[in-house]
């Protein structure tokens, strides 16, 4: 195998697998609310502490059953 090959078999070993829609966590984010509360501050979004940003953080609702 060429140097270039090598190493993209190596990057691919490497790589962790896909994230399952079943193992994130039931949650939403209200990112509109978000972009706006930093906006009223003068800040980047990634720049509010982890407390602001819990703010906009939810529980998911689970979906109704369909009779």
């Amino acid at each position: 195998m060429s140097g270039p090959m090598s190493r993209y078999r190596k990057s691919l070993a490497a790589t962790p697998g896909p994230i399952m829609a079943a193992d994130l966590p039931a949650v939403t984010v209200d990112l509109r609310g978000i972009s706006a509360y930093a906006r009223e501050r003068g800040v980047q979004p990634s720049e509010l502490t982890d407390d602001e940003k819990a703010r906009f953080v939810r529980a998911r609702r689970e979906p109704a059953m369909a009779s």
